[in-house]
C-alpha cells in the first residue's frame, strides 16, 4: 500500500502517515516555498481530517502530528482516523492521498500564485491530489493487547523508523524525478543550442549576401552617375525624352544635301546645300570629339 497504518486495539482509531505537502508547483499551480512549509508543519497539528475538503459533516480524524523534513523537502504527518468506514477504505486501498486546505495572508502573482502566511489548515482525503507526491501510508498494527510500559519506548521507536523510512523514500522519489527532469532540460538545451548555431549560421549567410548586394547598388549608382555624365539632357525617369545618335543624325542630314545639279542651278537650292554640309561638319566634329 502507498502508505503505513498504526492500529491499536479494535476500539482504537485507525492512524494513518504521509506525505501532506512538498515544496515546488502544486497541479492548481500553486508554489510553496521550503520556508513556508517549515514554518506551516506545527499548525497543522491538531488539524480535522475531513472528506474532500467539505463540511464538518464529513470529518473523519484529526492529524496528531507534522514535522518538515528538509531531506525531502516535504511535510510529514501523521493522522487518527476515527470513522470506522473509512478506516476501512484506507486499509483496503480505496483512497490513497490527502490534500492539505488553508487560508494565506498575501499572495505573489507570478508565472504561478505563492501563497504566505499559511493559517486554518485542513487536511483531506482525496481521490486526485494538489500535489502528487502526497500519499496515505498505514502505520503497522500493534497487538490488540495493551502494551506494557516496559515496551512503551520500543513502540515509540518503531514509529519514529517508519516515519523515517517513509521520508526515506519519499526522498528518493523526488531524487528520482529531478533527475528526470534535469535529464529533460539538459536535453532542451543541447537542442537549442543546436538551433542556436544554427540560425547564427544563417544570420552570417544573410549579412554576407547583404554585403554583397550592397556592393552591387553602390556599382548600379555609380554606373548611373556615369550615364548621367555622357548624356547630361537624359532623363532616367518612367518616360525619358526620346533621343537620336550622332551618327544617325549625320545620315539624317546627309540625306537632305541636294544633288550637285540642283544646286548649281537656278532654283536656289545652293544656300539650302550649304546650311545642311555646315550642320554635317558639326555632328561629324561631336562625334570625333566623343
Amino acid at each position: 500500500m502507498p502508505f503505513k497504518i498504526f492500529e491499536g486495539a479494535s476500539d482504537k482509531p485507525l492512524r494513518i502517515a504521509g506525505v501532506a505537502m512538498a515544496a515546488g508547483m502544486s497541479r492548481n499551480f500553486n508554489v510553496y516555498t521550503t520556508e513556508e512549509l517549515s514554518s506551516f508543519a506545527p499548525l497543522l497539528v491538531g488539524a480535522p481530517v475531513y472528506i474532500e475538503h467539505v463540511t464538518v459533516e464529513s470529518a473523519a480524524g484529526k492529524v496528531t502530528k507534522c514535522i518538515y523534513d528538509s531531506t525531502s523537502r516535504c511535510l510529514l504527518y501523521e493522522a487518527e482516523i476515527y470513522d470506522p468506514t473509512i478506516a476501512e477504505k484506507i486499509r483496503n486501498g480505496l483512497i490513497q492521498h490527502v490534500s492539505v486546505g488553508a487560508d494565506y495572508d498575501a499572495l505573489d502573482l507570478v508565472d504561478a500564485k505563492v501563497p504566505h502566511g499559511l493559517s486554518h489548515p485542513e487536511l483531506s482525503l482525496v481521490a486526485i491530489p494538489g500535489i502528487p507526491e502526497t500519499n496515505i501510508q498505514v502505520l503497522e498494527h500493534f497487538i490488540k493487547q495493551k502494551v506494557p510500559d516496559d515496551q512503551t519506548n520500543e513502540v515509540e521507536l518503531r514509529e519514529e523508523k517508519t516515519v523515517g523510512l517513509i521520508a526515506q523514500k519519499v526522498a528518493e522519489k523526488l531524487n528520482q524525478k529531478q533527475t528526470a527532469e534535469f535529464e529533460i532540460l539538459r536535453k532542451e538545451a543541447t537542442e537549442t543550442k543546436i538551433k542556436l548555431t544554427e540560425a547564427e549560421s544563417k544570420l552570417k549567410t544573410v549579412e554576407e549576401a547583404l554585403g554583397e548586394n550592397k556592393n552591387q547598388l553602390l556599382n548600379a549608382n555609380k554606373a548611373l552617375e556615369d550615364m548621367r555624365e555622357q548624356l547630361p539632357n537624359a532623363s532616367l525617369f518612367l518616360k525619358p525624352s526620346v533621343m537620336m545618335l550622332v551618327s544617325e543624325h549625320i545620315l539624317v542630314l546627309e540625306s537632305l544635301v541636294p544633288p550637285a545639279m540642283v544646286e548649281r542651278s537656278s532654283m536656289g537650292m545652293q544656300r539650302q546645300g550649304q546650311a545642311v554640309r555646315a550642320a554635317i561638319l558639326v555632328a561629324k566634329e561631336k562625334l570625333r570629339v566623343k
